[in-house]
């Protein structure tokens, strides 16, 4: 009796349930801090998609993420934000993770380091180079073809991406000079800063600029003619191709789900993130073990 009365007391001051004989433990339910990207991000716009969180309406679709969610404007924000909540989730494109924040698997699934593997991780989007359709400038031309070979493609593939073409050909510098602006979204810009690296170790007489902002800050700007290659990470929409965007598919990519190292959770459902996201789901679920 008295050992029965010791153990009901570590366990109220712990404050979870647990058998005295080990047989299982509920860990306290915690409310879920929702990380969401601005209405601008690429990476919103393919998670909302994949996820279901877009409602079909006549002339457009609403967005039904939870009000209450925290909006981010970069990838680095929302891996600081989650680093520093431990309740906290949000998502990023795989090859801007970092060791700060943990990874879930999705559906049984973890995203995989590219997408040749058997398992088919549902999260995955379509990323994009955009320009202006009349684009002649020389070292912009050249840029692209550095991208398309088979050293941009080893970049690629290096990051987490799956190239959206099959390059047997090295590069062959050309003799080209001039400046070359970049811009659009945040999450394909650690790959774009490796790029421009070896491209310009190749030609020293390009100088290649990267831009902060989003996919949509991208499309405005090539747009504008204030950059000449755009970075994208949803399609072009039929009213950005009409005002002269186009667009070169450039690899497949993985979208991670992420959350705080102290978080248990090792997997999540699709339909617990939709319902996460639109706010049915508002604790974090306890964890148990049975032996």
């Amino acid at each position: 009796m008295k050992k029965w009365v010791q153990c009901a007391a570590v366990l109220i001051l712990a404050g979870i349930t647990a058998g005295c004989m080990g047989k299982s433990y509920i860990e306290e339910l915690r409310t879920i801090t929702v990380i969401d990207r601005e209405s601008g991000s690429g990476t919103k716009y393919s998670f909302d998609a994949m996820t279901g969180l877009n409602e079909p309406l006549a002339g457009g679709e609403r967005d039904r993420t939870v009000n209450s969610a925290l909006v981010m404007n970069s990838t680095d924000q929302v891996l600081m934000r989650v680093s520093r909540d431990r309740d906290a989730i949000g998502y990023v494109s795989m090859g801007s993770v970092t060791s700060k924040v943990k990874i879930l698997s999705v559906n049984g699934v973890r995203p995989p380091s590219d997408l040749t593997g058997a398992e088919v991780y549902p999260l995955t989007r379509q990323v994009y180079l955009i320009f202006r359709g009349n684009e002649k400038q020389e070292a912009v031309l050249d840029f692209m073809e550095f991208i398309k070979s088979r050293d941009g493609a080893g970049i690629l593939i290096k990051e987490g991406f799956s190239p959206a073409w099959e390059s047997k050909s090295a590069y062959r510098p050309r003799s080209v000079s001039g400046n070359i602006s970049v811009g659009g979204s945040s999450s394909l810009r650690p790959v774009m800063q490796l790029m421009i690296a070896s491209y310009e170790a190749y030609q020293p007489r390009v100088r290649v600029s990267l831009q902060d902002g989003d996919s949509l800050m991208g499309v405005h700007m090539v747009l504008s003619g204030t950059i000449s290659i755009g970075l994208l990470s949803r399609p072009l929409t039929a009213e950005e191709e009409k005002e002269g965007a186009r667009s070169w598919l450039m690899a497949k990519q993985a979208v991670a789900v992420v959350v705080n190292p102290q978080n248990p959770i090792e997997n999540i459902s699709e339909e617990e993130l939709k319902s996460i996201y639109t706010g049915r789901m508002t604790t974090w679920p306890g964890t148990k073990e049975n032996n």
